[in-house]
């Protein structure tokens, strides 16, 4: 018998047990590279505020622009200006729709203009969410304005300027700025042009007021109303995100101390009467009013308050909202006129000097 023939083949490698490779930084490095992102943190935020820079690509240095109340919000047209936007007649603007319901009911609050015998509106939850509306009314270019910030309406004469928003607030009001090669940043309360070629500039400004949508179509039934892009936004407009805010006492954005004897974010009305201007708190006007008629539950009120200021009676006619979800809606009847209304603090940034009517 043969013997067997021996096996000398090569056995398999025995696969060698690897270790884990761990990476060990002392806590020395793990400082030196916490400070190093600091450093570059800081490094970004101080070149993206660098007066070169400016903010969003605006200049932001001028001796009308403190520094300190200056704020950046957000990107250039994050709120989108409309403009020359489709006008529509009272009963197409209530036929909108959005989602199921009606866009506009009676007492939902409006922008209305009248200027050279032409009224136009638009719808404050639209206008929540594009702040500035750019038509052409009575023959003029017309910039309607508004800033949930202060609650404050304003309208102006642009000539050919188109106006939009920068993202930047200055004494948390907006800046907007004219569309062009070399634009310039204008404050929406006062109209003023506060950096840029036309620094110093003032907007003519036209009167504007907020109205519930019942009472400005019966004062000016021939009224249009601009028909925001519901396809695009419509869901926005379903929610009023400025709610909470204006219930709240807090200042958002950077702005001056407002003088004493009112809440800072109390709601004010601005008259000039007899050769004066003076400031109303809305909770006073309210608070002595004399209702048109006897209050029925879940409908809106109207009442009147007659004041003297400057010599001469001044009266108030304000439509109450039955929910507290938006404040309620005042005019005066002539000669006497609202020249202003808004937030105290963000009113008295822009005018030092605005005083509020004695109690």
């Amino acid at each position: 018998m043969n013997d067997p023939v021996a096996d000398t083949s090569t056995p398999d490698p025995v696969p060698l047990e690897r270790k884990p490779t761990v990476l060990e930084v002392s806590p020395k490095a793990w400082l030196v590279v916490a400070v190093v992102v600091a450093l570059v943190a800081v490094a970004v935020f101080f070149v993206d505020r660098s007066p070169s820079w400016g903010d969003n690509g605006f200049p932001t240095t001028s001796e009308d622009l403190d520094p300190r109340w200056l704020t950046r919000a957000g990107a250039r047209d994050l709120v989108p200006a409309l403009t020359d936007p489709p006008l529509l007649g009272v009963e197409e603007a209530e036929a909108l729709k959005l989602g199921r319901k009606a866009m506009l009911f009676a007492t939902d609050r409006v922008l209305g203009v009248e200027h050279n015998g032409a009224a136009v509106c638009v719808p404050l939850r639209a206008l929540n969410w594009h702040e500035v509306v750019n038509l052409t009314l009575g023959g003029d270019a017309v910039a309607l304005t508004f800033s949930p910030l202060a609650d404050a309406p304003r309208a102006y004469l642009r000539g050919g300027a188109e106006l939009r928003h920068s993202g930047l607030l200055y004494c948390s009001n907006p800046l907007l700025y004219d569309v062009g090669p070399t634009p310039s940043l204008w404050s929406q309360l006062d109209g003023r042009a506060r950096s840029g070629p036309r620094r110093g500039e003032v907007l003519q400004e036209i009167p504007a007021e907020i109205a519930q949508w019942g009472d400005w179509t019966a004062r000016y039934p021939e009224t249009r109303c601009v028909r925001p892009p519901l396809e695009e936004r419509g869901k926005f407009y379903q929610r009023n995100s400025y709610g909470p805010y204006l219930r709240s006492a807090e200042v958002r954005f950077p702005a001056p101390p407002a003088p004493p004897g009112v809440n800072p974010k109390a709601r004010v009305v601005v008259v000039e009467a007899g050769g004066t201007t003076l400031a109303y708190p809305m909770e006073r006007i309210v608070a002595g009013l004399a209702l048109d008629r006897a209050p029925q539950a879940g409908e809106p009120q109207a009442g009147r308050l007659t004041l003297e200021q400057g010599g001469q009676p001044v009266t108030f006619v304000v439509r109450l909202d039955a929910s507290e979800a938006d404040p309620h809606c005042v005019r005066v009847e002539a000669p006497a006129r609202v020249v202003g209304e808004g937030l105290w603090f963000a009113l008295a940034a822009f005018d030092p000097e605005l005083e509020l009517a004695p109690q």
